[in-house]
């Protein structure tokens, strides 16, 4: 992608565009009764991004953003190797400062967290790939150049509740007019950028009505309000990392509390008497 973008001669492109320029300039020109000239714009923003140094900014900032991955990627597989190596290993860490009256209510805990966070982190993966599929079939099947590129990154940013959604369509329609803008503007290149949205949106709604509630009343167990308010207070607190994280460590929460809850004398009188 990077190589055709390198490639794209910003003349062209602003010719290919022509048209509906022209006519968007006619359309603010005729409210506020000025002459703009939105090609003369475009075309020195697009000479100024499309360029050896832009390019080469962008080269170094995902050098910089890979190297980052790669150190977090190789610190996540060492201590999971270990983890795995060591299976109790955590179990045991947290029997040991645990009393010995709250050993089986902590065992319980326990399982019920691996239980839901298993079935979570699966189901994820399991939605991730089944977005990827649907949207490569269907670029597929309208001739997009790199559907599986764009496929890849929707399924991927997928994880990322609400936002990520969005980016893969913004990506999809920006990398589909990149590779295709020497065609006609309106009988071709149009049609195919509305089509890839429309395709894009459609799995996103499958992924919205079918999978997500799938995933999340398995794992969570959790009315589909609360959480859109966990990962809307977690998207103000922490950002893009709060709304990928908010899920697994919500259902944690929850498995505490009610544990406390079940096993709380006082609470249990509490709950008794609100009854009578």
């Amino acid at each position: 992608e990077t190589q055709v973008i390198t490639k794209i001669n910003p003349q062209e492109l602003i010719s290919s565009l022509e048209q509906p320029i022209k006519k968007l300039e006619n359309l603010v020109s005729a409210y506020t009764e000025e002459n703009v000239s939105i090609q003369t714009y475009l075309k020195e923003k697009l000479t100024s991004v499309i360029n050896i140094s832009a390019i080469s900014k962008w080269v170094n900032l995902f050098t910089s953003l890979t190297g980052d991955l790669f150190i977090s990627f190789f610190a996540i597989t060492f201590i999971t190797f270990f983890f795995m190596k060591d299976a109790s290993l955590i179990t045991e860490s947290i029997y040991s400062i645990i009393p010995q009256t709250l050993r089986d209510e902590t065992h319980d805990v326990i399982g019920q967290v691996k239980t839901k966070l298993t079935r979570y982190f699966v189901g994820i993966c399991i939605e991730v790939f089944l977005v990827f599929m649907f949207n490569a079939l269907g670029l597929w099947t309208i001739g997009v150049k790199s559907f599986l590129v764009i496929a890849l990154f929707a399924g991927i940013i997928n994880v990322i509740p609400y936002v990520g959604p969005l980016i893969g369509i913004v990506f999809g329609c920006l990398i589909v007019l990149t590779t295709n803008y020497e065609l006609p503007f309106t009988t071709e290149l149009l049609p195919l950028i509305g089509y890839t949205s429309l395709i894009m949106v459609f799995t996103q709604l499958l992924d919205n009505i079918i999978l997500q509630p799938l995933i999340y009343s398995n794992s969570v167990n959790a009315h589909p309000l609360e959480i859109f308010l966990v990962i809307l207070i977690a998207g103000n607190s922490y950002g893009i990392i709060g709304m990928i994280v908010a899920i697994p460590i919500y259902s944690v929460i929850r498995v505490i509390i009610k544990e406390i809850r079940i096993h709380s004398k006082f609470l249990n009188e509490i709950y008794i008497e609100e009854e009578n």
